[in-house]
């Protein structure tokens, strides 16, 4: 209870405030980082990725008296190099510290006004010393509440009632922040079972065989791609990709049913075929294997080959090489022959190893890109018309990322406002009824979905969610299920460079990520993935691997990734993405640290689920962790039910809304703030 005691001090918003800070030091340079010079005929402007935020100079207090934006001043060096048309002579202005926009600062955090101040100094600024902070002023208390959402890069087996298996996975890129949804599944034709890939730049199903032998692949490199060995499935990719003659061929052949033309490829008659929805397309047959209406166009078959080098797994990036995504694509189709014939579960999207959550650190990071991004166009299109163009002069009248951003904090729709997909009810307004409904309104989680939602798998309480999610703190009626509260010791992870992960494991023991390893036979080779990117195989010992990997990741201030073994689908997963829901829990055979009678170790949901962690210390059982306290299973307002274990469910979850709405003192200075309504009990009370 030590451990408990010392996190509880810190503030229930530590983790997120310390996620805002690494948005604020490293996340803004990555965004800049990933995006290209600005480059016309005549002209070039660099951005650099050192970012600088100033500190907010006002106090909290006074954004709240006077109805403003409590928001720090965001600013980038860049160099403009003019061309002149006649001399040709270059002429290089480098700027400093240009001001790009202002970012709302959230409460406690690096740049706020209170940053490491004690209790007297933040009471002396009108402050009250037991505000945790994590929340951010915009005219009003504004907290953007945790968004829980679907994991990308992982490939997850579906079934339907139908006793129909589907293979999705939503591939996300980290460098352009676009997805593409690659499913595989099998469909009916001519008394036989065909298994395929549906693609959203191709019309119909793509038959496994075609896609691998447009790849450049023969059919004895079925057996390392998929590694299902000597099956039914396994000889039908093979006959089928013997049937084309070679790449090339398969190539003209997935150009031609290109689903809409890209750039530079002129439109025929596939271009005018009507597109479907991918489940009635993977009825109709495999399109692009019917060679009756087979068209070589040269130009199709260079946009068949762009597609399959940059636009089907996104997550992998450019340098990965077509070896690594056919590994990611054999997966694919092995789980979904292997829970066809009964040898391995179906998923669940409802596993918070499924899940993952955007804090409002993610969401100010998803935000600021989607408006720099912006801006690089409109800087694009004010630099074509001008001979001399003033970039000073643009960041000064026409740059407006700070209405926008403001204008997500100030109301619920977080993103653009024409954009395809725009986040509702994000950002609310902070609940001050209590001091409890202020708490745990910062440590709410949200599912995305409307109140009328009849999918009742979603309201449901998993097993998964034991430690990370309170399992009593959750309204009644419409909204049960869907609004959930993180539990005590639980926290969402933050982002860690997949770069630098990729470096940790190459010099690892056992471990080969070079293109021939790919195509190695062996009885215990075991693929690693970072993210759900195939980087390499290891064919030795697995556990002497796994030490290595987790020793320099502990060394390397890596907390927060993850290394798990899946036995069963032959898959090392690294996980170091942000959003992960991760808790504390005690290390038995780590040795503890300096002044710490226990070793507290940070494990996330994948882990947690192949992990045995015992309830108690001690005793002749065997496991690897144990809870830190009983206590874990709820939040902070639910472990406020006295014997919760001897009172029926229900009634803690009415008990746990119910606190919420007591009547005391929602903070120690409400005399001075200028709340609208605050109930509060202004006489002595004695216990009775």
């Amino acid at each position: 209870m030590e451990f408990v005691r010392e996190y509880l001090e810190r503030g229930i918003a530590a983790r997120s405030i310390l996620n805002f800070d690494h948005f604020i030091d490293h996340g803004l340079q990555q965004i800049v980082r990933s995006e290209s010079p600005i480059s016309l005929p005549g002209y070039r402007l660099t951005i650099h990725d050192d970012v600088y935020v100033d500190n907010v100079v006002m106090t909290p207090m006074e954004a709240r008296t006077n109805a403003l934006v409590y928001d720090a001043l965001v600013s980038m060096n860049m160099t403009e190099v003019v061309t002149n048309p006649v001399t040709k002579r270059e002429t290089v202005q480098t700027y400093f510290r240009v001001p790009i926009c202002r970012l709302p600062i959230m409460l406690r955090s690096s740049r706020c006004r209170l940053y490491q101040l004690n209790d007297v100094e933040r009471t002396a600024l009108g402050e009250c010393p037991r505000d945790p902070g994590g929340y951010f002023i915009a005219k009003k208390e504004r907290v953007p509440t945790n968004q829980m959402r679907g994991c990308y890069n992982r490939a997850l087996v579906l079934k339907f009632k139908n006793l129909y298996y589907l293979v999705e996975m939503r591939s996300m890129s980290e460098e352009t922040a676009h997805s593409v949804l690659v499913q595989a599944h099998t469909v009916s034709m001519d008394d036989s079972c065909v298994a395929g890939f549906v693609i959203p730049f191709f019309t119909g199903l793509i038959s496994a065989g075609l896609l691998f032998r447009a790849m450049g692949f023969e059919p004895s490199d079925v057996d390392w791609i998929c590694g299902l060995g000597e099956c039914r499935e396994s000889r039908r990719i093979k006959r089928e990709m013997t049937t084309i003659e070679s790449a090339d061929v398969a190539l003209g052949m997935l150009g031609n049913v290109i689903s809409k033309p890209r750039t530079g490829t002129p439109a025929t008659a596939a271009d005018s075929a009507s597109a479907c929805p991918p489940k009635k397309r993977a009825r109709k047959g495999n399109a692009a294997c019917d060679r009756e209406s087979f068209v070589a166009c040269p130009l199709r078959t260079a946009a068949a080959r762009d597609i399959i080098d940059n636009e089907i797994l996104p997550h992998m990036g450019s340098i990965s090489s077509r070896e690594h995504k056919a590994v990611i694509l054999g997966q694919m189709l092995r789980k979904l022959v292997l829970v066809a014939t009964g040898k391995r579960s179906v998923d669940s999207k409802d596993n918070l190893s499924n899940k993952r959550v955007d804090d409002p650190a993610i969401l100010c990071y998803d935000l600021f890109q989607t408006y720099f991004k912006r801006m690089i166009k409109v800087i694009q299109q004010y630099v074509k018309g001008k001979d001399y163009p003033d970039i000073r002069a643009f960041f000064q009248s026409k740059n407006n990322i700070t209405v926008h951003i403001v204008h997500c904090f100030q109301s619920g729709p977080w993103g653009p406002r024409k954009a395809n997909y725009t986040r509702q009810g994000v950002s609310q307004v902070l609940s001050r009824q209590s001091y409890a409904a202020m708490i745990s309104h910062i440590q709410r989680v949200v599912i995305p979905v409307g109140r009328e939602a009849k999918n009742s798998r979603i309201r449901q309480l998993p097993t998964s969610h034991f430690g990370f999610l309170c399992a009593t703190e959750t309204p009644d009626g419409a909204t049960a299920g869907i609004v959930l509260n993180l539990a005590l010791l639980a926290f969402v992870s933050r982002r860690f460079p997949t770069v630098t992960a990729r470096q940790m494991i190459s010099d690892a023991p056992d471990i080969q990520t070079d293109c021939a390893a790919m195509r190695v036979m062996h009885p215990r080779k075991v693929f690693v993935l970072v993210n759900g990117a195939a980087v390499g195989v290891v064919c030795g010992d697995i556990d002497r691997f796994l030490c290595a990997v987790r020793l320099r990741l502990s060394s390397g201030n890596a907390t927060d990734v993850s290394v798990i073994y899946d036995d069963v689908d032959n898959e090392i997963w690294i996980n170091c993405d942000p959003g992960r829901f991760m808790r504390y829990v005690i290390d038995r055979h780590a040795s503890p640290e300096s002044g710490e009678s226990v070793a507290i170790r940070a494990i996330d949901a994948a882990s947690a689920e192949v992990a045995e962690i015992s309830m108690l210390r001690g005793g002749a059982m065997s496991y690897s962790y144990a809870e830190v306290t009983p206590s874990v299973m709820y939040g902070l307002v639910g472990n406020m039910i006295q014997l919760p274990g001897h009172t029926q469910a229900p009634r803690n979850t009415i008990w746990s809304s119910m606190c919420k709405q007591t009547i005391g003192a929602p903070s120690y200075n409400y005399l001075i703030r200028n709340d609208t309504c605050t109930h509060v009990l202004d006489y002595p009370q004695k216990s009775l």
